[in-house]
């Protein structure tokens, strides 16, 4: 399994969305670090808090990009549409087999590789645009 590990390369210059991001990477490797363990029951908690912490976090980045009308802001709400989805999937298959070689793979590529990727790309992108607005206004980044 992969470690998944924060560096300024991964900061968008956007503080609380940077936290949020540091967050999640903590937590995926927590549900990383409790696949390895004998305890489903970690797993299924730590599945749980992460279902709930990608939506505050999607929506942090979501008012930004409304408050500031950002325009990718549709194909980036597609895309964490895209994730919670396969999220929810994972969790559901998790529920109904349990701790599996292969779910533990789909973590690791369908959860913490994307989150990277986006993070690099698309979060990369709109936090770019941020920036240059939240200068403008004044406001922190």
């Amino acid at each position: 399994m992969i470690s998944l590990q924060w560096s300024p390369d991964l900061s968008v210059g956007v503080e609380l969305i940077d936290q949020q991001h540091q967050g999640l990477i903590t937590r995926l490797n927590a549900l990383i670090y409790r696949m390895t363990g004998p305890s489903t029951q970690e797993v299924s908690e730590m599945l749980d808090f992460l279902a709930q912490y990608v939506v505050e976090h999607f929506g942090t980045e979501e008012q930004y990009m409304a408050s500031h009308r950002y325009p990718g802001r549709s194909a980036h709400r597609r895309e964490h549409k895209a994730f919670v989805h396969t999220f929810m999937e994972l969790k559901q298959r998790f529920t109904a087999e349990g701790l599996t070689p292969t779910f533990a793979l789909d973590v690791e590529t369908q959860l913490c590789q994307w989150m990277v990727t986006h993070i690099r790309g698309t979060d990369m992108a709109m936090g770019q645009f941020l920036k240059t607005r939240l200068s403008k206004t004044g406001a922190a980044a």
